[in-house]
């Protein structure tokens, strides 16, 4: 296994440790096998999951990072501690734990996610992402019950983390209820923009500007040039009917449900069918058609509609656009 996949099982060995398991050498067998290869294991997978699990919670208190911090900055352009200025230690401990998690996944995504270790850290990512830092897609936990859910995670695996001091300076809560009382006031108009800007732009609260449909172009471009290296001899509509299968069924997709199947089919039969259009039609789904019944219950409680909202929304559309064909550009010159 490369140095990435090496740090990903010393990554699990870490948060098996902090629950205080111990992986055997057969353990370790399990987790580099293939998901083809571990029917007769699933109890033991199951048993190593729910260690990593509470594992996780366990390294935050003890300030634990899974991945070397300068990777969230190389990653995103900016520190944990610079996107969350309203944070106190305690989340700030959190953060570092969840996003040196999630830039691993990332790297592993371009490296090689085919083996139960990885599925496991991904499935972990998808678990704890969407309650603790919500993220685009149309599997969401309203702001109204994030707060409770996260309350009743942390009194549950029990680590020594101070839930009322989490609870206080955690900046993903102080933005839900900010943005619940903006969103009472009709008379705020700038406010209301704001607020439909960021649910145009992929986050309601915008905690790192590279992830939300940036963070999916680069993804499906890494996944693209994988099988494309893979399979050499594979025909380009075979190749990108597997770029969206795979975003269909990766651990870290947001749905998995048959409406997903459904928007994709046509695009799935259309032999013609570029890498541009396959991308784009992933940011459609996630980033646009996903949220657009959600955006538009918000408008009808405003007494007025203003031309500049739809024209934002045209503007956003054209620069992740503009970000697709670009990138795309740059791994064919």
């Amino acid at each position: 296994m490369n140095s990435c996949c090496e740090q990903a099982l010393s990554t699990l060995e870490k948060l098996t440790e902090s629950n205080s398991m111990c992986l055997s050498e057969e353990d370790m067998i399990i987790l580099k096998k293939k998901p083809d290869e571990v029917k007769q294991y699933q109890k033991r997978i199951g048993e190593i999951y729910e260690a990593i699990f509470c594992g996780f919670f366990h390294c935050v208190a003890k300030g634990v990072v899974l991945y070397p911090v300068r990777r969230v900055t190389e990653k995103f352009g900016n520190s944990i501690e610079d996107n969350y200025p309203e944070a106190n230690e305690v989340f700030l401990k959190f953060a570092r734990t969840y996003w040196t998690l999630r830039v691993l996944i990332y790297d592993l995504m371009e490296d090689n996610m085919e083996w139960i270790g990885a599925h496991l850290l991904g499935k972990l990512e998808q678990d704890i992402g969407p309650v603790f830092f919500p993220f685009p897609g149309p599997a969401k936990i309203a702001p109204s019950k994030r707060e409770k859910t996260q309350r009743e995670i942390l009194q549950e695996v029990n680590a020594d983390i101070d839930i009322e001091e989490f609870i206080k300076g955690n900046p993903i809560l102080i933005r839900d209820r900010r943005s619940s009382i903006w969103g009472k006031n009709k008379n705020f108009l700038m406010t209301i923009l704001f607020i439909i800007k960021s649910l145009i732009g992929g986050l309601l609260l915008k905690i790192f500007p590279s992830l939300g449909p940036r963070g999916v172009v680069d993804a499906q471009i890494a996944v693209y040039k994988r099988l494309k290296k893979k399979f050499p001899t594979a025909s380009e509509n075979d190749l990108l009917n597997s770029l969206i299968m795979s975003r269909i069924k990766a651990p870290l997709s947001p749905t998995t449900s048959q409406e997903e199947y459904e928007h994709y089919e046509l695009i799935l039969q259309n032999p013609d069918k570029t890498l541009e259009d396959v991308i784009w039609a992933i940011v459609e789904y996630e980033y646009i058609l996903s949220r657009e019944e959600h955006l538009f219950r918000k408008l009808s409680k405003i007494d007025d509609l203003p031309t500049r909202i739809l024209e934002e929304m045209d503007k956003q559309k054209a620069e992740w656009r503009r970000y697709i064909i670009e990138s795309i550009k740059k791994i064919k010159s």
